[in-house]
């Protein structure tokens, strides 16, 4: 079986983001004899970082081909440029055909429309060794005019943008294979064509999966040819906080019957999206997210509880601080809150954390509550903690509250929609109560806090019931049913 990994393009490699989940899902894959091509299909720098190793090698397989439109285009390119010479080259024309006027229009390899004749050229200058580069250019009209550049300086794309609107208004791709040059109207187009050629154009026996990773990219994998299965990992939540599908899921969840599986995270998501999206076939997989627990679990710090979750509005960091100073007002017991939050950016976990901060200090209990502004659910604070605290109100980060669970650090957590009961059983490996019920959350923290035996038992089962996460023979079985 082949298998094709499909995002628009590479992000980090932090335990948690698409892209190193992509990975451990290939390195899974490839103990079990499943051929994968990563694929990206907009243009990024470190295209060429990924493919050639530079980027944290020991986190992708060495079996992994590397797939991108630019990239195959710049490889014909460069290989041409070899076969014939620099001087030959200099005399490529590469035709567009005008099919509306009949007219043809001609480019040399800089990416100039050329007479007939013409045949001087310079190619663009090449800033970093093997990397496919892009020259911005910004015209008279305003309108904003991209070349992208092959390693050897030749030009493989020329995309032009509307200078009021912004968006594509055509796009020309080199084919140095074919000299001729394809013209699109839009991003969606081009890259749809090549990435049905590229699956299609493997004639071997072996069966083929499509999967995505993202919505940007979720509906282009449903135009791939019908004999090939198409899979679309969702992750996180696809709702807003007002609970209606985000914009960047709206297609997909208005085209559920094009996929032949939607992976989610847990059994529970599942059955509660099969109840909303009856069209859809959800799956329950957990990431491949390739946990490190090989450290036991630290002594915890009497009265210390963390927060691992969203920094966002709906992410239940107020509710968490409140439950500190209501602890301490009712039970008069004083709490320390680790705060390891995540947001989008540094830069937006930052702003609010400042906000977070004043609330504390308002409450009266800001020497009670520390901030780390690293952006990342820190395993290290997870270990020094006796409990963690999920209080969202449209759905818990599961990702978090597993590796709290694997650990050994009971949760707490609201039992939200779309959320956190399939990993968390009340009063067996943590406790949930209703969405808002900070009074509840408070009675929970003192009951753990202060009931030893309550507590080892929960901790205990924490870390037996949450061992599938780290398990790629479990979670690869479970993939292995979907794909077969």
């Amino acid at each position: 079986m082949i298998a094709y990994m499909v995002q628009g393009s590479y992000g980090s490699l932090e335990h948690n983001s698409l892209t190193s989940g992509m990975f451990r899902r290939c390195k899974a894959f490839s103990k079990y004899n499943i051929s994968c091509v990563s694929v990206t299909l907009d243009f990024k720098e470190n295209i060429y970082d990924y493919a050639s190793g530079k980027i944290d090698s020991q986190r992708i397989p060495d079996s992994v081909i590397f797939k991108n439109p630019y990239l195959h285009y710049a490889e014909i390119a460069d290989k041409r440029h070899e076969e014939v010479g620099r001087y030959q080259f200099s005399l490529y024309r590469l035709a567009q055909a005008n099919l509306k006027d009949g007219e043809i229009t001609y480019y040399n390899p800089a990416g100039d429309k050329i007479g007939i004749s013409e045949n001087r050229i310079e190619l663009s200058k090449v800033e970093r060794d093997g990397v496919v580069l892009k020259r911005t250019v910004q015209k008279s009209n305003g309108d904003k005019v991209i070349y992208i550049f092959s390693p050897k300086g030749i030009c493989i794309s020329i995309q032009e943008f509307d200078a009021l609107t912004g968006k594509v208004k055509s796009i020309s791709i080199f084919d140095y294979h074919y000299n001729i040059v394809r013209t699109y109207r839009s991003n969606y187009t081009w890259t749809v064509d090549w990435l049905r050629d590229l699956v299609e154009s493997n004639t071997s026996d072996q069966s083929k999966v499509v999967i995505c990773d993202g919505a940007g990219s979720a509906r282009k994998i449903t135009e791939v040819s019908q004999g090939v299965k198409k899979i679309y990992a969702l992750h996180g939540d696809p709702f807003n906080k007002e609970g209606i599908v985000k914009e960047t899921e709206s297609w997909t969840f208005n085209n559920l019957e094009k996929y032949d599986a939607i992976v989610v995270r847990d059994y529970y998501q599942a059955q509660s999206l099969k109840k909303d999206f009856p069209k859809g076939n959800f799956i329950p997989i957990p990431y491949f997210w390739g946990l490190d627990i090989s450290k036991k679990k630290v002594d915890a710090k009497p009265n210390t509880i963390g927060f691992f979750g969203n920094a966002s509005s709906s992410g239940g960091l107020e509710d968490a601080i409140l439950s500190i100073k209501k602890i301490k007002d009712i039970y008069g017991l004083s709490v320390t809150l680790e705060v390891s939050a995540t947001h989008t950016s540094k830069q937006k976990l930052n702003k609010e954390l400042i906000k977070y901060e004043k609330l504390a200090n308002e409450y009266g209990i800001r020497d009670q509550v520390i901030f780390d502004k690293s952006n990342s659910a820190s395993l290290k604070v997870m270990r020094k903690c006796k409990l963690s605290l999920f209080p969202a109100s449209v759905t818990s980060q599961i990702y978090s509250i597993a590796k709290s669970m694997l650990v050994g650090v009971p949760v707490i957590s609201y039992n939200c929609k779309y959320g956190p009961n399939s990993v968390i059983k009340d009063n067996t490996n943590g406790a949930l109560v209703s969405v808002g019920d900070v009074d509840g959350m408070v009675d929970k923290i003192y009951t753990l806090l202060t009931n030893e035996k309550i507590y080892q038992r929960l901790s205990r089962n924490a870390q037996r019931d949450s061992k599938i996460y780290t398990s790629d023979e479990a979670l690869f079985k479970r993939w292995q049913r979907v794909i077969n």
